[in-house]
């Protein structure tokens, strides 16, 4: 059974690149995983991977700009600003070649961090995230986050009712695939001052994700790729993302199938996610 991380164990740091403050938390020791997460969470979405994967590496989980701890002042949330502003957070822990992974929101931005900074990559697992093609069918809410910010911000602010609608509407077991305290921590995390003002800003300044998932970017991807995808994601079905990816991503290694398991797999199904992470990442 996957080990849920005791936060004991964790050092969490608190760190200032390019003039923005970043919050992330650490454990274990050896080379570097860094671990992206997605909307509307935190660090704290990896509680099961971090344990595992801290058996045999130096694992960094932050809280990307505008979510938990770290920074969320206005400013440029456009892709290529927020590729910048990770690479500089990145060079300031000083990370000459690390792993990476990414789920939802977070695999977007930790896709185009890959191929940006492809020098360092040893190693890339793109989680939960569109693909080869971009459908707003698939995520009615991108659109909603970028044409009625106000509206968005409003229903964030009551974080539980927001955490709750997410949760039960993308996990296969609803809101009861998560324990009562796992709950309460997401709600905590998601109802930080300023994270309903900031998450809208990603959508704000960008064109959109329909016009970021690009066969040129997958086409750079050179080092080693595995797909890690859940059976029951009501937002990337499996024939929705799986096809043209070995003949579109260079680095292509797999695409790994978590069974039984809705959007949130890394909590949903942990021991599956943990294994398909670890024997990519040990064999990289």
């Amino acid at each position: 059974m996957a080990r849920m991380v005791n936060e004991e164990e964790l050092k969490h740091h608190f760190i200032e690149a390019t003039g923005l403050n970043w919050h992330y938390v650490e454990m274990g020791r050896g080379e570097p995983v860094v671990l992206l997460h997605g909307l509307p969470e935190s660090w704290y979405s990896w509680r099961y991977q971090i344990p595992a994967l801290a058996e045999h590496f130096r694992v960094i989980a932050p809280d990307l700009k505008g979510y938990g701890q770290s920074v969320k002042r206005d400013g440029d949330y456009s892709m290529p600003g927020v590729i910048r502003e990770l690479t500089a957070l990145l060079d300031a822990m000083g990370l000459d070649r690390y792993r990476l992974a990414g789920h939802d929101w977070g695999g977007l931005i930790a896709s185009f961090l890959a191929v940006s900074d492809a020098e360092r990559i040893v190693g890339y697992c793109h989680m939960s995230t569109p693909t080869l093609r971009y459908d707003p069918k698939m995520a009615p809410h991108h659109r909603q986050f970028r044409e009625n910010p106000e509206q968005v911000i409003r229903l964030m602010k009551n974080a539980e009712q927001f955490i709750h609608g997410v949760y039960q509407s993308s996990c296969l077991k609803g809101v009861n695939a998560i324990s009562e305290e796992e709950l309460a921590r997401a709600i905590e995390e998601a109802g930080y001052p300023g994270v309903a003002e900031a998450l809208p800003r990603y959508f704000r300044d960008s064109v959109g994700a329909e016009g970021v998932n690009t066969m040129e970017r997958w086409g750079k991807m050179t080092f080693p790729v595995r797909f890690i995808y859940p059976d029951h994601d009501p937002r990337q079905p499996l024939d929705y993302v799986r096809p043209g990816l070995e003949e579109a991503v260079p680095g292509f290694e797999s695409f790994v199938v978590i069974n039984d398991s809705g959007h949130f797999s890394i909590w949903e199904q942990p021991d599956q996610v943990n294994r398909a992470m670890l024997e990519f990442f040990l064999g990289s």
